[in-house]
Protein backbone atom coordinates (compact mmCIF):
# COMPACT_ATOMS: atom_id res chain seq x y z
CA UNK A 1 0.00 0.00 0.00
CA UNK A 2 2.50 2.37 0.75
CA UNK A 3 4.51 1.85 -2.88
CA UNK A 4 3.23 4.05 -5.80
CA UNK A 5 5.02 1.52 -8.02
CA UNK A 6 3.96 3.63 -11.24
CA UNK A 7 5.57 6.90 -10.26
CA UNK A 8 9.12 4.79 -9.30
CA UNK A 9 9.18 3.09 -12.83
CA UNK A 10 8.40 5.94 -14.79
CA UNK A 11 10.95 7.98 -12.83
CA UNK A 12 13.85 5.57 -12.86
CA UNK A 13 12.73 3.05 -16.16
CA UNK A 14 10.19 5.50 -18.47
CA UNK A 15 8.53 3.20 -20.91
CA UNK A 16 11.19 0.13 -20.68
CA UNK A 17 9.35 -1.14 -17.41
CA UNK A 18 5.94 -0.87 -16.38
CA UNK A 19 4.99 -1.29 -12.63
CA UNK A 20 4.24 -4.97 -11.61
CA UNK A 21 3.32 -6.53 -7.99
CA UNK A 22 3.07 -10.46 -9.04
CA UNK A 23 6.63 -12.29 -8.73
CA UNK A 24 6.39 -13.03 -12.20
CA UNK A 25 6.06 -10.74 -15.17
CA UNK A 26 3.35 -10.70 -18.16
CA UNK A 27 4.13 -12.61 -20.94
CA UNK A 28 5.41 -15.63 -18.68
CA UNK A 29 4.15 -18.70 -17.60
CA UNK A 30 2.03 -18.26 -14.53
CA UNK A 31 1.39 -15.11 -14.81
CA UNK A 32 -1.82 -13.67 -13.56
CA UNK A 33 -3.02 -10.22 -14.22
CA UNK A 34 -5.35 -9.86 -11.84
CA UNK A 35 -3.39 -10.23 -8.86
CA UNK A 36 -1.62 -6.15 -10.36
CA UNK A 37 -5.07 -4.59 -8.73
CA UNK A 38 -4.24 -6.48 -5.25
CA UNK A 39 -2.86 -3.32 -3.52
CA UNK A 40 -3.06 -0.62 -4.65
CA UNK A 41 -1.53 2.54 -3.58
CA UNK A 42 -2.83 4.07 -0.44
CA UNK A 43 -0.81 5.99 2.10
CA UNK A 44 -3.45 6.22 4.67
CA UNK A 45 -4.32 2.62 4.47
CA UNK A 46 -0.36 1.91 5.14
CA UNK A 47 -0.13 4.17 7.89
CA UNK A 48 -3.86 2.37 9.42
CA UNK A 49 -2.49 -0.84 8.53
CA UNK A 50 0.93 -0.30 10.31
CA UNK A 51 -1.19 1.12 13.75
CA UNK A 52 -3.45 -2.11 13.42
CA UNK A 53 0.10 -4.10 13.61
CA UNK A 54 1.38 -2.34 16.52
CA UNK A 55 3.60 0.51 14.95
CA UNK A 56 1.27 3.60 15.30
CA UNK A 57 4.63 5.96 15.13
CA UNK A 58 6.02 4.04 12.31
CA UNK A 59 8.98 1.69 11.87
CA UNK A 60 12.15 1.31 10.67
CA UNK A 61 13.56 -0.91 8.05
CA UNK A 62 17.14 -1.87 7.17
CA UNK A 63 17.39 -2.21 3.62
CA UNK A 64 20.29 -4.03 1.91
CA UNK A 65 21.55 -4.22 -1.46
CA UNK A 66 24.22 -4.79 -3.75
CA UNK A 67 26.51 -2.16 -5.20
CA UNK A 68 25.26 -1.03 -8.59
CA UNK A 69 23.29 2.08 -10.30
CA UNK A 70 20.47 0.31 -10.45
CA UNK A 71 19.87 -1.30 -6.71
CA UNK A 72 21.14 2.87 -5.70
CA UNK A 73 18.63 4.46 -7.32
CA UNK A 74 15.85 1.80 -6.30
CA UNK A 75 16.42 2.19 -2.43
CA UNK A 76 16.40 5.70 -2.74
CA UNK A 77 12.89 5.92 -4.70
CA UNK A 78 12.00 3.13 -2.12
CA UNK A 79 13.02 4.81 0.35
CA UNK A 80 11.26 8.25 -0.03
CA UNK A 81 7.90 6.64 -1.28
CA UNK A 82 8.11 4.60 2.26
CA UNK A 83 8.76 7.30 4.28
CA UNK A 84 5.22 9.23 3.26
CA UNK A 85 3.70 6.29 5.49
CA UNK A 86 6.01 6.55 8.43
CA UNK A 87 8.69 3.95 7.26
CA UNK A 88 12.40 5.24 7.64
CA UNK A 89 14.62 3.35 5.43
CA UNK A 90 17.90 2.66 6.63
CA UNK A 91 20.56 1.81 3.62
CA UNK A 92 23.08 -1.11 3.93
CA UNK A 93 25.12 -1.19 1.39
CA UNK A 94 26.70 -4.27 0.05
CA UNK A 95 30.23 -4.26 -2.43
CA UNK A 96 29.08 -7.48 -3.41
CA UNK A 97 26.98 -10.85 -2.83
CA UNK A 98 29.55 -12.46 -0.46
CA UNK A 99 28.94 -9.59 1.74
CA UNK A 100 25.47 -9.84 1.15
CA UNK A 101 25.38 -13.42 2.58
CA UNK A 102 27.67 -12.45 5.42
CA UNK A 103 25.10 -10.03 6.38
CA UNK A 104 22.13 -12.27 6.07
CA UNK A 105 24.14 -14.73 8.43
CA UNK A 106 24.48 -11.93 11.15
CA UNK A 107 20.25 -10.90 10.76
CA UNK A 108 22.00 -7.54 9.28
CA UNK A 109 18.76 -6.30 7.44
CA UNK A 110 15.43 -6.54 7.67
CA UNK A 111 14.99 -6.20 4.05
CA UNK A 112 16.73 -6.70 0.92
CA UNK A 113 16.99 -5.32 -2.55
CA UNK A 114 17.38 -7.68 -5.60
CA UNK A 115 16.64 -8.22 -9.18
CA UNK A 116 15.40 -11.48 -9.93
CA UNK A 117 14.95 -12.66 -13.68
CA UNK A 118 11.36 -14.06 -15.46
CA UNK A 119 11.31 -16.90 -17.16
CA UNK A 120 10.91 -20.77 -16.41
CA UNK A 121 8.73 -20.69 -13.38
CA UNK A 122 11.37 -23.14 -11.11
CA UNK A 123 13.63 -20.25 -11.29
CA UNK A 124 11.52 -18.53 -8.94
CA UNK A 125 11.36 -22.01 -6.88
CA UNK A 126 15.04 -21.95 -6.32
CA UNK A 127 16.16 -18.45 -6.44
CA UNK A 128 13.39 -16.50 -4.38
CA UNK A 129 11.07 -18.76 -2.83
CA UNK A 130 12.36 -21.82 -1.70
CA UNK A 131 13.76 -22.43 1.92
CA UNK A 132 17.05 -23.12 0.26
CA UNK A 133 16.89 -20.03 -2.44
CA UNK A 134 19.66 -18.34 -2.87
CA UNK A 135 17.39 -14.90 -2.15
CA UNK A 136 16.05 -16.56 0.60
CA UNK A 137 18.43 -15.59 2.93
CA UNK A 138 16.42 -15.99 6.44
CA UNK A 139 14.92 -19.93 4.62
CA UNK A 140 11.13 -18.89 5.47
CA UNK A 141 8.70 -21.13 4.76
CA UNK A 142 4.92 -21.74 4.59
CA UNK A 143 3.28 -24.87 4.25
CA UNK A 144 0.69 -23.95 1.53
CA UNK A 145 3.34 -22.54 -0.34
CA UNK A 146 5.76 -25.61 -0.39
CA UNK A 147 2.90 -27.52 -1.58
CA UNK A 148 1.99 -25.61 -4.48
CA UNK A 149 5.36 -25.46 -5.62
CA UNK A 150 5.49 -29.16 -5.36
CA UNK A 151 2.47 -29.53 -7.47
CA UNK A 152 3.31 -26.92 -10.03
CA UNK A 153 6.65 -28.08 -10.79
CA UNK A 154 5.86 -32.07 -11.13
CA UNK A 155 3.42 -31.15 -13.97
CA UNK A 156 4.45 -30.72 -17.57
CA UNK A 157 5.75 -27.41 -18.32
CA UNK A 158 3.06 -27.37 -21.37
CA UNK A 159 0.12 -28.11 -18.43
CA UNK A 160 1.82 -26.16 -15.39
CA UNK A 161 0.23 -22.71 -15.98
CA UNK A 162 -2.71 -22.80 -13.81
CA UNK A 163 -0.71 -24.74 -10.78
CA UNK A 164 1.86 -21.66 -10.87
CA UNK A 165 -0.97 -19.36 -10.93
CA UNK A 166 -2.14 -20.22 -7.29
CA UNK A 167 1.54 -20.70 -6.54
CA UNK A 168 2.12 -16.54 -7.48
CA UNK A 169 -1.34 -15.85 -6.08
CA UNK A 170 -0.38 -16.99 -2.88
CA UNK A 171 2.65 -15.51 -2.77
CA UNK A 172 0.66 -12.04 -3.26
CA UNK A 173 -1.00 -13.16 -0.37
CA UNK A 174 2.05 -13.94 1.72
CA UNK A 175 3.01 -10.31 0.57
CA UNK A 176 6.83 -11.12 1.62
CA UNK A 177 7.95 -9.63 -1.45
CA UNK A 178 6.95 -6.14 -2.62
CA UNK A 179 8.03 -6.16 -6.66
CA UNK A 180 8.50 -2.69 -8.24
CA UNK A 181 8.80 -3.35 -11.90
CA UNK A 182 8.98 -5.76 -14.43
CA UNK A 183 11.90 -5.07 -16.79
CA UNK A 184 11.83 -5.51 -20.29
CA UNK A 185 15.32 -5.74 -21.49
CA UNK A 186 17.44 -7.03 -24.44
CA UNK A 187 20.61 -6.40 -24.65
CA UNK A 188 22.51 -6.51 -28.20
CA UNK A 189 26.75 -6.19 -28.15
CA UNK A 190 28.93 -5.97 -30.17
CA UNK A 191 33.28 -6.67 -29.67
CA UNK A 192 33.71 -2.44 -29.94
CA UNK A 193 32.23 -1.84 -27.17
CA UNK A 194 34.79 -1.47 -24.41
CA UNK A 195 33.07 -3.00 -21.25
CA UNK A 196 34.49 -2.52 -17.65
CA UNK A 197 35.75 -4.94 -15.07
CA UNK A 198 32.75 -7.30 -13.91
CA UNK A 199 34.25 -6.40 -9.70
CA UNK A 200 33.24 -7.51 -6.88
CA UNK A 201 29.01 -6.63 -7.01
CA UNK A 202 29.32 -9.41 -9.80
CA UNK A 203 27.38 -6.84 -12.07
CA UNK A 204 28.72 -5.27 -14.93
CA UNK A 205 27.00 -1.36 -14.59
CA UNK A 206 25.86 0.12 -17.99
CA UNK A 207 26.81 3.64 -17.01
CA UNK A 208 30.29 2.80 -17.32
CA UNK A 209 29.98 0.98 -20.86
CA UNK A 210 31.28 2.91 -23.50
CA UNK A 211 29.68 2.98 -26.54
CA UNK A 212 31.08 1.79 -30.19
CA UNK A 213 32.52 4.55 -31.75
Amino acid sequence: RALGRATVTTALFGASAPPSLPLQSRGFLGYDAALESRYPYDVERAKKLLAEAGYPNGLELSVAYVNNTMSQFLQQAVGAQLRKAGITVKPMEAQHFGVLGNMAQNKAFTSVILNSNSGVPNLAKFQTLDARGSFNYYHNTDDTLTRLMNEASNLPLEKSDAAWKKVYGHVVDLAWFAPIASIHVVYFASNRIKTPPIGQSVVIDLTEVEPAQ
